[in-house]
């Protein structure tokens, strides 16, 4: 005999469980839809080396993953209101500090 179907699983979640799942499904789809064409992009139209690209995309992937359990044990000890606070602000603080102006329209992109 079988167990529970994923669907009727689902299904017996609450709304903000589900609302997280869902989320949490788009999040993944899109990092890993992006990762293969941003490799292309660094190899192929920035011309950077294979091991380049690979050395970066994979920092990236780990520090990720690091930045999960010191996120996580954050979240545990302070809360997750501040926590999310400060996600949300070290995401937003780059762009809303480079120091480079915004390219204006039909000028070459700024430099890296």
């Amino acid at each position: 005999m079988s167990g529970p179907t994923l669907r009727s699983r689902f299904g017996s979640l609450s709304p903000a469980a589900k609302l997280l799942v869902v989320n949490q499904f788009g999040i993944n789809t899109g990092f890993y839809m992006v990762l293969p064409f941003l490799t292309v992009y660094l190899a192929t139209e920035l011309g950077w080396a294979t091991a380049l690209v690979g050395l970066v995309l994979g920092i990236r992937v780990l520090s990720q993953q690091g930045l999960f359990l010191i996120g996580g044990t954050a979240a545990d000890r302070l809360g997750c209101r501040p926590m999310i606070v400060l996600g949300c602000g070290c995401g937003s603080w780059p762009s809303g500090c480079s120091p480079w102006p915004p390219p204006r329209q039909g000028s070459s992109p700024r430099p890296c």
